[in-house]
């Protein structure tokens, strides 16, 4: 929580309860990070608290996830290791002071010193832990419906799935909160009797047309019905249980009214797979789905936030400070690491809220969010501290969870190019789905989901480079350019990786501003150059944001048939599109690369690479992999394209297919030679 100044919290002032420490702050020092923060980018002058909250639709310091790590402009990171109620002062009391203080005896905490953002995130994630590679088909669009907006029943959510994809909606995931319990209510009871009946027939019809299912449940919480109790054998083990004092069932929850498992116990935990979440999770022999065993591919973890502050007395087995906390980070990093290792695709978790160690379970998302501008905005500034403190895969109920006014529509406009660009495509709640908007923004919306299947093997590099090296995939300007004084400034545009510059429209205009560090640029649209560092106006339709790439860059891509961007597929061909690499350059230059960019629970070889460079009117591609794979390099049109010294054959670009011989084309209307190899 945030504490104005005109609330400062006494604890802090006295210190009665509390141990304390405080280091200067400088004139110009920005504070930065400690967790999903959705009311500042630079902290400084505000006092937050490490807690939990519902934070339904915030725009101050109530979050879902709070971190008590943060990163100063000075070069430094600090991480106070508790998943108690800590307070950091950042100049409110004290403008030339930081403060921080926890409800303790002591204060454990570690100083980061490395040369930029990047080496200090790469040494404060090697204590706290880094992301796990999650499943490459994650990155696919999601599509869910809240049950209150009809999915409910089984007939609705099937029906929609069928429009998705008739309107040619890429589709790769289906989230349904209702195929496992209704919203109050713990796992495999309060369904419909419709649904319950259907359940195993929707599952298996879905993974047959390629889509990914994920259920719903609240996190580590059970219905404290006799029934419920009975159903998994929890009334005979009631130690299984978070209690009170006298032994009665702690009830918690945002009705107050479901029981938690005690994660401090062992014996719980194991019970607690074998009976109640190993059934959601595994298939029949044949690899359906039935009763007995449900087959889902992943499970969105909610109301992360209910668990009982330190101050109300519970019994468990092992009790600590900070449990409020840590219930839901071990609780999501738990269930990920089993779900995971049962899936043979491979599992995924999409969890509300956590403490330190977020980024150790699957995705986290930002919580109920409205389908407005002022709340996109918000949304972003919770993605970008998010970042500094570590999590990388970070996502959004896209445009928003919850209805927004008459510009509903251009706010959802703006954030399916956002998530097009992020670690997350998914749309959930129970404002207008994809195909309840005009046909225009309907034309929007399924663009940006085309080009989202081109990316995934860039964004699937970062997911390595997140579990690998613990850096964010959407990262603030700063991170990339820590030496250029407006990038510690800049709020409203992010790096997606290290080559690509993307600048939001989180607001009702039709031209922005975007600043371009020092460097040569091209625009990823038209493929202007620009030489930086710049400020430069653009024009921003509903249909574009703005986006540049690092001049010599290379991008690893997948291609529909035609070799397009953005271009249609059918859904039995999404996992079957021809591997590639955009190269952006001007004139003559020499690139090379290799880049994780494949699942190794799919394929034994992850990585591709491509070598390749330009001298006059010839470009010869040296090295490449995997094969086949297609190349696309923007400029002018080259007298000749070589393979390994050879020449290619060129070809009018309607004969070049995926399949045949190896040739090239020039393909005017975007400027790019086309290179399609078949072989290596």
């Amino acid at each position: 929580r945030e504490l104005p100044a005109s609330h400062a919290d006494p604890g802090l002032e006295l210190g009665s309860g509390l141990c304390r420490q405080s280091f200067a702050l400088k004139d110009e020092e920005g504070i930065f990070g400690l967790g999903e923060q959705y009311g500042e980018f630079n902290h400084r002058g505000r006092t937050l608290v490490m807690d939990q909250d519902d934070a339904y639709q915030s725009k101050t310091g109530n979050t879902y996830i709070p971190i008590p790590f943060l990163l100063s402009s000075r070069g430094y990171g600090l991480l106070l290791n508790t998943y108690q109620r800590a307070i950091f002062d950042l100049g409110q009391k004290q403008p030339d002071r930081l403060r921080f203080a926890n409800p303790s005896n002591r204060l454990d905490y570690f100083l980061f010193f490395a040369p930029g953002p990047k080496k200090i995130i790469e040494q404060y994630t090697s204590i706290t832990g880094r992301s796990p590679l999650v499943p490459r088909w994650s990155l696919e669009p999601w599509i869910s419906r809240q049950t209150i907006a009809g999915w409910r029943y089984a007939e609705a959510a099937q029906k929609e799935v069928e429009l998705m994809l008739k309107e040619q909606f890429p589709l790769g995931v289906v989230l349904y909160e209702n195929l496992l319990a209704g919203p109050r209510e713990g796992p495999s009871l309060g369904l419909d009797p419709e649904t319950k009946a259907r359940m195993p027939e929707i599952i298996n019809q879905w993974h047959e047309l390629g889509i990914k299912v994920v259920g719903w449940a609240s996190a580590g919480q059970i219905a404290p019905s006799t029934a419920s109790l009975e159903y998994y054998g929890l009334d005979q083990h009631p130690e299984f249980l978070v209690r009170n004092p006298d032994g009665s069932l702690y009830l918690g929850g945002i009705d107050k009214n479901m029981a938690y498992l005690d994660i401090t116990n062992p014996e719980a935990m194991d019970y607690a797979w074998r009976k109640i979440y190993l059934p959601l999770f595994s298939a029949e022999p044949d690899g359906k789905a039935s009763f007995r065993n449900i087959n889902l591919d992943g499970i969105k973890l909610d109301f992360c936030e209910f668990f009982p502050p330190d101050e109300t007395p519970v019994l468990v087995k092992n009790p600590s400070p900070g449990l409020r906390l840590y219930h839901p980070t071990f609780f999501s990093e738990w269930i990920y690491q089993k779900l995971d290792a049962q899936r043979p695709g491979g599992g995924i978790t999409w969890s509300r809220g956590a403490g330190l160690g977020a980024q150790r379970t699957g995705f986290v998302w930002t919580g109920d969010r409205g389908r407005t501008f002022s709340q996109l905005k918000h949304t972003h500034l919770a993605r970008m501290n998010a970042a500094i403190s570590g999590i990388a895969l970070v996502g959004t109920d896209l445009g928003g969870y919850s209805a927004g006014g008459i510009l509903s529509e251009q706010v959802y406009n703006r954030a399916a190019a956002i998530d097009c660009f992020s670690p997350a495509f998914h749309d959930h709640g129970r404002s207008m789905p994809p195909w309840e908007q005009s046909e225009s923004g309907k034309k929007i919306y399924r663009f940006y989901g085309r080009l989202r299947y081109n990316l995934i093997p860039y964004i699937y590099s970062l997911v390595w480079e997140a579990h690998l090296l613990g850096l964010p995939i959407m990262r603030p300007m700063f991170f990339e350019c820590p030496e250029d004084q407006n990038c510690w400034r800049i709020e409203d545009q992010y790096f997606l990786g290290e080559k690509m510059l993307a600048a939001p429209v989180l607001e009702n205009t039709r031209s922005r501003k975007v600043y371009l560090p020092k460097g040569d640029w091209l625009d990823f649209w038209t493929r202007e150059p620009v030489h930086g560092p710049k400020w430069i106006d653009r024009k921003v339709p509903l249909d574009i944001m703005p986006v540049f790439v690092r001049a010599g860059a290379i991008i690893p891509v997948q291609f529909n048939s035609s070799f397009e961007l953005g271009g249609g597929f059918s859904q039995k061909d999404k996992d079957r599109l021809t591997p590639g690499f955009l190269v952006f350059a001007e004139n003559n230059f020499q690139s090379s690369g290799t880049w994780n960019v494949f699942d190794p629970r799919e394929t034994q070889k992850v990585e591709a690479a491509l070598k390749i460079s330009r001298q006059g009117g010839k470009i010869m591609v040296q090295d490449l992999s995997p094969a086949p794979s297609a190349v696309l390099v923007y400029g002018p049109e080259p007298e000749q394209v070589y393979h390994a010294g050879r020449p290619l054959l060129k070809s009018n670009c309607h004969e070049l297919t995926p399949g045949r011989e190896s040739r090239w084309c020039y393909r005017s209307r975007d400027s790019a030679a086309v290179i399609y190899l078949s072989q290596k």
